[in-house]
């Protein structure tokens, strides 16, 4: 039977810190993704509920890494992502709605705005509160 040790949770946590380096560009590898479905799902009906499906699964896996390696952000507005996506459908999904969401993505990692209360972490969630409250108005 293994014992988990001290030692063996340093290096768990050292390994997390490196993973949480490259983290950024990893996060910018899957918005560059959520924009061409997105730019998919737009431009071609035929395959639209298919697009916002693997929308769906980027947002969900960003939503379970952000916090893991800083950047709670990224949690909570891929969670919003993923939560608006699964609302029973009334109609078309809103892109606009979805690429406010991915825009706000694109500017937490940008700035990296890892604490929520930053003053840029306030702007992103403000203007993607006014998109989506305009968009359900």
């Amino acid at each position: 039977m293994n014992i988990i040790n001290s030692d063996m949770i340093k290096r768990a946590e050292k390994a997390v810190e490196e993973l949480a380096s490259q983290y950024s560009g990893w996060a910018a590898d899957d918005i560059v993704k959520l924009r061409g479905l997105l730019s998919e799902a737009e431009n071609d009906a035929a395959t639209r509920d298919e697009r916002l499906h693997d929308i769906y699964r980027i947002a969900h896996d960003m939503r379970g890494q952000g916090s893991t390696f800083g950047f709670p952000l990224v949690t909570r507005i891929a969670g919003l992502l993923c939560t608006y996506l699964k609302m029973p459908d009334e109609g078309d999904v809103a892109i606009d709605t979805v690429r406010a969401h991915i825009d706000a993505l694109e500017k937490v990692i940008e700035h990296k705005a890892t604490d929520e209360a930053s003053a840029a972490a306030v702007e992103i969630l403000s203007t993607l509160k006014s998109a989506t409250d305009k968009l359900s108005a």
